[in-house]
């Protein structure tokens, strides 16, 4: 009868093992269900989250989704293994919930396309009547795009991530990052040329002039 012999692999450190103390103990309090802790995420990430969702669907029902997001967050919270990465997490659920809705949206075109009036940020003064045609026009071409390439260009290019960022936020390899992006940078500018409302802004840009 041979001997078991013992495991040579390093099993996986356990989350409270890693981040910060008040990582630790907000994420320990979340696989718990501490309504403390869940209220903390709330706080936290409410403004974050329904902004990517926004920008993401063009506010395609952005308090359910929201809503989803922290339900999804919550309900798998014990497979984070750094509490520090928490934030890159959330971001990542949300990103997931978002691309599902886009594509649930795109299977029921009977829907009508909501381009945002004006992004939801926090204290942001009202928008002029040009700025609003210009955000229209803006999303009615991004809707044109496919939903991983329309993700990957308004993480990119509306919330200002990384390029590595937006991989990590999509759960894709940076190589896959950059191809998506081409091609709807690609398509983009094609679409873009021409429309009065976006000629101004395109102008101004030095990445996307030469579409004008």
């Amino acid at each position: 009868m041979s001997r078991d012999r013992p495991s040579t692999k390093t099993p996986p450190p356990a989350p409270s093992e890693h981040g910060t103390p008040a990582a630790r103990k907000l994420v320990s309090g979340l696989a718990a269900r501490d309504a403390a802790a869940e209220r903390e995420l709330l706080d936290r990430y409410t403004v974050h989250v329904e902004r990517v969702i926004a920008r993401i669907t063009g506010r395609l029902d952005v308090d359910d989704l929201t809503q989803e997001v922290f339900i999804r967050v919550v309900a798998r919270i014990a497979k984070l293994r750094d509490p520090d990465s928490l934030p890159g997490y959330v971001t990542q659920v949300a990103v997931f919930v978002a691309r599902e809705a886009l594509r649930a949206r795109r299977r029921r075109r009977w829907l009508i396309f909501l381009a945002p009036a004006a992004l939801p940020e926090v204290h942001a003064p009202a928008a002029s009547e040009d700025v609003k045609s210009a955000i229209d026009a803006f999303y009615r071409l991004v809707d044109r795009l496919e939903p991983d390439e329309r993700i990957s260009f308004l993480l990119r290019h509306v919330e200002g991530l990384e390029l590595t960022e937006v991989a990590d936020a999509c759960g894709v390899s940076l190589a896959t990052t950059k191809r998506r992006l081409a091609a709807a940078e690609r398509l983009f500018k094609a679409h873009a040329e021409g429309v009065p409302d976006l000629e101004t802004w395109l102008a101004r840009s030095p990445k996307w002039a030469k579409a004008t």
